[in-house]
């Protein structure tokens, strides 16, 4: 999935049983890679999306692809990786997450963050980008083009990327 350059750093904890070694190892870490690209064509466009839409050129060629830089504190424990910070940058923009990953079910739910160079009637075009105009001020932070609540739910099959829409805790 990711051409990595470096190796997460966590001890490993496998104690013995009869239960499915997803489930029984432990791990807590943290990993950092530094100008990956995703193998996954698909996964690799929406970086590219982005990166461009988030540096405000949403018509920039998608054949330009864009390195991404990532890094992770994570816990392991009974088949499921909790993230208690998953920090992702590429030219453009940023995303700060937090949130979890089952390894056996392949479920995930993340919330966080997305700071962007451009406000959001910049990222994309036409008459989406009209429409946006009217909620830039909304999502306009300082030091930012504009700061999304967002969310990764579903499974790694069938992400679902959104708006969060969720009370802040």
């Amino acid at each position: 999935m990711v051409c990595l350059s470096a190796a997460p750093r966590a001890p490993i904890v496998i104690p013995p049983g009869d239960v499915d070694v997803a489930r029984k190892m432990k791990l807590d870490g943290g990993f950092k890679v530094a100008s990956a690209h995703f193998s996954k064509l698909d996964i690799q466009d929406k970086v590219n999306k982005l990166s461009h839409g988030g540096k405000g050129e949403p018509e920039a060629p998608p054949t330009d692809t864009v390195a991404s830089d990532f890094a992770g504190q994570f816990k392991l424990d009974n088949g499921v990786m909790t993230f208690r910070t998953l920090p992702f940058r590429v030219t453009g923009g940023s995303i700060a997450l937090s949130g979890r990953y089952g390894l056996v079910d392949e479920a995930m739910e993340f919330h966080g963050t997305a700071k962007l160079e451009a406000k959001l009637s910049q990222t994309t075009t036409g008459f989406k980008s009209f429409l946006l105009k009217a909620v830039d001020p909304f999502f306009q932070k300082k030091g930012a083009g504009a700061i999304v609540p967002i969310k990764i739910t579903g499974t790694r099959d069938k992400p679902s990327f959104g708006l969060d829409l969720r009370p802040a805790k």
